[in-house]
């Protein structure tokens, strides 16, 4: 398996997988010279996709739902809503007028 393919971030993370089960998908098969390639961050970025769809779909207009602000921009913040992003307008932070978004909320703050 190739590092790149692996899933993990460095190498202490890839470190830990040796001697662990772990899924993985064939990308190679070559019986005649014993060479097999597999890849397993192609599984892992299938299950994240699951998780965000089953997310999406249990998401329904007028939801109150808990978030996290991840990134400030001048129009607003975008805001991590248990895997899934939405974007939080500047219009929308406060009910009086907010001229800059760092005014009234940072990243990393959570709030519901």
């Amino acid at each position: 398996m190739p590092a790149s393919r692996s899933g993990a971030k460095d190498a202490v993370e890839l470190e830990k997988l040796v001697g662990t089960e772990i899924n993985c998908r064939i990308t190679k098969l070559d019986v005649l010279d014993e060479d097999v390639v597999v890849d397993r961050r192609v599984v892992l970025e299938e299950q994240a996709r699951g998780v965000t769809e089953a997310r999406r779909k249990a998401m329904k207009e007028g939801d109150v739902l808990p978030g996290t602000v991840r990134t400030l921009m001048p129009y607003g913040a975008f805001v991590d809503l248990g895997g899934v992003d939405g974007l939080l307008h500047i219009s929308d932070i406060s009910h009086s007028r907010v001229s800059k978004s760092e005014d009234a909320l940072s990243s990393g703050r959570s709030f519901r």
